[in-house]
């Protein structure tokens, strides 16, 4: 089981997003990955998996001299655990 959510990291307002797998039956945790830079927070985040197990997680992100925008990052099933680097979905 996958799944996305916003966490906060230490006392800061920094918002980062966060993806977790776990076996749904023995509860083991499979992969527990945040990922998020200082200075921006990332928020709404939502995750997309294929039957082929390949992922993708879409989130919105702003920073202290950023405007908000839409991102999104993922990998394939044969790629190693983690996340790629943010990209937006579409740049002026």
């Amino acid at each position: 089981m996958d799944g996305a959510y916003c966490c906060k990291r230490d006392e800061k307002s920094v918002c980062r997003v966060k993806l977790f797998a776990y076996h749904p039956f023995t509860h083991d945790v499979l992969e527990d990955v945040a990922f998020g830079k200082e200075g921006y927070w990332r928020f709404y985040p939502s995750i997309m998996v294929n039957a082929q197990k390949d992922l993708v997680i879409g989130f919105s992100e702003t920073g202290t001299h950023t405007y908000p925008g839409a991102y999104f990052t993922g990998r394939r099933d044969s790629d190693p655990l983690g996340l790629s680097t943010s990209v937006p979905l579409k740049e002026d």
